[in-house]
């Protein structure tokens, strides 16, 4: 589950949009370095395991968020 997880959550944070479209390899390299670095601060810092499973939650909300945004703000314009 935490495989599946961490799949879906470096994908969106990569930037590949919920809705669909367009994806770029680059940019899924930067959702798995973003995550990647979060496991390993989180690792060093001997952090909690929910605490971690909540950072990513974050990061993956922040990033719906503002893809959501900006797809309403190209579809207005």
């Amino acid at each position: 589950m935490d495989t599946t997880l961490n799949s879906i959550a470096i994908v969106i944070i990569g930037g590949t949009s919920l809705r669909g479209g367009p994806g770029a390899m680059w940019r899924t390299l930067i959702g798995l370095l973003i995550i990647a670095t979060i496991d390993s601060l989180f690792n060093r810092l001997a952090g909690d395991a929910a605490t971690q499973s909540i950072a990513k939650g974050a990061i993956v909300i922040v990033a719906v968020a503002l893809d959501s945004w900006s797809q309403r703000r190209t579809e207005s314009a």
